[in-house]
């Protein structure tokens, strides 16, 4: 566990081997984890929750995670200062370009780990305490 506050993260994820490790490992480190099938489900729960970190992968089938990134930068009040994680299989320069263009803060290639998970939490979250 990180800090004694928990931290609230909302995945968004379409995979659910995917969804099911993501939980588990925040979990394990002290997350209460929120879990988005779609992106229009994302913004929906980005309205009524409050989340100090968002896990995005980029390969959701409704509205992919870059454009989900664009639409919660341009929502209003702090929900658009939330750190964006981008999570994909791909390793395309261009691809993790277009990513920090359009406003997400760390970009990392599948699986997701314990070790690169703690660390995200330490550099995006665990600070502000």
């Amino acid at each position: 566990m990180l800090s004694s506050k928990i931290i609230n993260a909302l995945v968004v994820e379409d995979e659910e081997i995917a969804q099911t490790a993501a939980q588990h490992l925040l979990s394990e480190l002290g997350c209460q984890v929120a879990i988005a099938n779609t992106g229009y489900e994302a913004l929906a729960l980005l309205e009524h929750n409050h989340y100090d970190i968002i896990i995005m992968d980029l390969g959701i089938f409704d509205i992919d995670g870059l454009n989900i990134t664009k639409k919660i930068r341009n929502m209003d009040g702090n929900i658009k200062n939330i750190p964006i994680i981008a999570v994909t299989m791909y390793k395309q320069s261009s691809l993790k370009k277009r990513a920090f263009d359009l406003g997400v803060n760390d970009f990392l290639v599948k699986p997701l780990t314990l070790s690169n998970c703690q660390s995200l939490l330490e550099k995006y979250v665990t600070p502000k305490f």
